[in-house]
């Protein structure tokens, strides 16, 4: 998860991790009314997370990216 949220930082954007049903994930706040576009900025994630070779899930959900480990 460090890695994740350093690579996040590095592109500028502010996260933290949270307990998603059990499971620790990375969430990112986006909106459409000022903050991050919320589309745009789970494109931009998938893209860092493909050049890094992480191997984590984002998905967008109630105003926020939630970034997990695949399900296993």
């Amino acid at each position: 998860m460090q890695q994740l949220l350093e690579t996040l930082s590095d592109h500028g954007i502010d996260a933290a991790t949270v307990d998603e049903d059990g499971v620790v994930a990375v969430e990112v706040p986006c909106d459409e009314h000022g903050n991050r576009d919320c589309a745009q900025l789970l494109s931009q994630i998938e893209g860092w997370l493909a050049e890094r070779g992480l191997p984590f899930v984002p998905e967008e959900q109630d105003d926020r990216i939630l970034i997990r480990p695949p399900a296993g």
